[in-house]
């Protein structure tokens, strides 16, 4: 299943359940998304051609993450950029989240283990403000 989630028109986050897509090869981003997110499967004795990248010079307006949940449970809370709560989604083993923008905030329900892969470099104190603390009560599960 996937689920993308939105302030209005504006794509905060594509979450992806139970990732085990049937194809060879899935990808979960647009060819324009500043980070791509795609699912390799291949067959015994495939090859794929070596290859290097050419160099390029990209534009990064901000900064985007992807989440591969490995172990554990938490919820995956979604905000727009001026910190007003949209919603929030659960998060298992072989869950993906892709946080494309506004904000976001994680509770652990169980001792969690999670991959997290972002654009760098990180820049320290001017690479995100953080929001006020949120109140477990306000928060709603939509899935």
């Amino acid at each position: 299943m996937i689920k993308k989630i939105y302030d209005k028109d504006k794509l905060l986050g594509i979450v992806i359940k139970d990732v085990n897509p049937t194809d060879k090869v899935t990808f979960y981003t647009d060819d324009d998304a500043l980070l791509q997110l795609g699912y390799m499967k291949h067959a015994s004795g495939t090859i794929t051609n070596a290859h290097a990248h050419n160099v390029l010079e990209r534009t990064i307006p901000l900064t985007q993450e992807i989440i591969f949940m490995l172990k554990g449970s938490m919820r995956l809370d979604f905000y727009t950029q001026d910190q007003k709560y949209v919603e929030s989604v659960n998060m298992k083993p072989s869950d993906v989240a892709i946080l494309v923008s506004g904000g976001h905030g994680t509770k652990m329900y169980e001792d969690s283990d999670y991959w997290e892969v972002k654009q760098g470099p990180y820049l320290s104190i001017d690479d995100k403000v953080k929001f006020k603390e949120v109140d477990d009560n306000e928060v709603i599960i939509n899935e």
